[in-house]
């Protein structure tokens, strides 16, 4: 559990990352890994 949580801050803290950049690693790769659909990525965005 903490390497998770480092991890995650590490991602959050990177400087030379984009806020996309942050979001694709830790957002969309899950999202593609789990093979969410369009409409679940969308109800997680509030659309």
């Amino acid at each position: 559990p903490e390497t998770i949580d480092r991890s995650i801050a590490v991602i959050e803290e990177a400087p030379f990352l984009s806020e996309d950049q942050k979001r694709d690693i830790l957002y969309h790769n899950a999202a593609r890994f789990l093979r969410l659909s369009d409409e679940e990525i969308a109800r997680h965005y509030g659309r």
